[in-house]
């Protein structure tokens, strides 16, 4: 589990160490403060312990099917069910549709480029706010 300085605006769970370093790296040189969780528990401990984020990216096809069930999970809590979440996954309207109808904010279909997932941070995390 990579923490930047607490508090993170951003939590990348992702238990690819390439892709969650890429995206810690990219959302980091965007001006970003950035925490990366490699699994679900580990997110969950970073919820419990820090402040909230404000937004979570989320590779929906972690290993033991995580993804999903932090989707369901994050309702447990309202607190976290209120951060909004971005699905990551490659799959596109495969992926899509169950991801929103699971609680997702929104999807980025994998590979997403850099200026796509800037977009969608901008969209939640808007530079001033």
């Amino acid at each position: 589990m990579t923490f930047a300085a607490p508090p993170a605006e951003i939590l990348v769970i992702d238990d690819r160490a390439d892709t969650g370093q890429a995206l810690m790296d990219l959302l980091a040189q965007a001006g970003h403060a950035v925490a990366v969780a490699a699994r679900v528990g580990q997110a969950l401990a970073y919820l419990r312990h820090f402040p909230r984020p404000r937004l979570i990216l989320l590779r929906l096809r972690l290993a033991a099917g995580g993804g999903w069930r932090f989707l369901g999970l994050r309702h447990a809590d309202p607190a976290v069910a209120a951060i909004p979440v971005v699905g990551l996954g490659a799959g596109g309207p495969s992926l899509r549709s169950p991801a929103l109808a699971l609680g997702a904010d929104d999807f980025l279909d994998r590979p997403a480029d850099a200026r796509e997932v800037l977009a969608v941070v901008r969209r939640y995390c808007p530079p001033g706010a």
